[in-house]
């Protein structure tokens, strides 16, 4: 598969996501309807913050998998070419990936505080 029919496929699958996210279902009150009781509809700003939100958490998670592989992947061809350094290189790689993986969290934590503010 092509890079970009798997970038289509990631954007299209956020844009399906951020629909089901805006879907609002109806709920029924016993309270007299006035403008004090009514949830503010989202409106467009709300939907584009939604989406921004998508597209960020699906950036960041796209951006650390291939931080990760990209890591992972120099390690081994280093390993490879220096069999007898193996065991110093491996602690590292994985302290590496932890942090990486531990700043992808953190974005899309941020992310997802975005869209609920």
């Amino acid at each position: 598969m092509s890079k970009t029919v798997t970038i289509a496929l990631m954007l299209l699958i956020v844009v399906c996501v951020s629909g089901v996210v805006l879907a609002e279902g109806s709920q029924a009150t016993s309270q007299p309807d006035n403008s004090e009781s009514k949830a503010k509809e989202p409106g467009i700003v709300g939907s584009i913050t939604v989406l921004a939100g998508c597209f960020g958490a699906a950036g960041c998670a796209i951006g650390g998998g291939l931080a990760i592989a990209r890591l992972a992947s120099t390690c081994i061809e280093s390993m490879a070419r220096q069999p007898e350094a193996a065991g110093s290189m491996f602690l590292p790689m994985i302290i590496a990936a932890g942090m990486i993986e531990g700043a992808i969290l953190f974005a899309i934590v941020v992310c997802i505080m975005a869209v609920g503010a």
